[in-house]
């Protein structure tokens, strides 16, 4: 089954959208665990292109949907200096500054990674 990350996006997009603020969802993957591998990214950072082609490999990995679950979230941050992301969306800055918050991370940034929960970095790279 091929989908492209856009896609996932947007359904990313519509369930944070969807989803109430105050209303806690919660997914269960069985008696495996599947990863949840979030890339947190702008069309406006010059980093990023890397990390998205790592995470756009993973969509025709022979494990996607069992082994792990990639979303790909447009940060809006960057808009303010004029680098626009026609896909950026206040609400994931908002999750992202959330797991700066629970890990009392001083900064946000793009591109990052984040796997279950804890910030991932791809070995070998800075």
């Amino acid at each position: 089954m091929k989908i492209s990350l856009t896609i996932l996006s947007i359904f990313c997009f519509c369930l944070t959208v969807t989803v109430n603020a105050e209303t806690s969802l919660q997914l269960s993957s069985g008696p495996t665990q599947t990863s949840l591998i979030e890339l947190y990214t702008s069309e406006g950072c010059s980093s990023c292109p890397p990390a998205e082609r790592f995470l756009n490999k993973l969509q025709h990995h022979k494990q996607l949907w069992t082994q792990y679950v990639p979303l790909a979230f447009h940060v809006d941050y960057w808009d303010y200096i004029g680098w626009e992301d026609k896909y950026a969306h206040p609400a994931f800055t908002k999750r992202q500054s959330a797991y700066a918050r629970q890990k009392n991370l001083k900064t946000i940034y793009t591109p990052a990674f984040v796997v279950n929960g804890q910030s991932w970095r791809i070995k070998g790279k800075t």
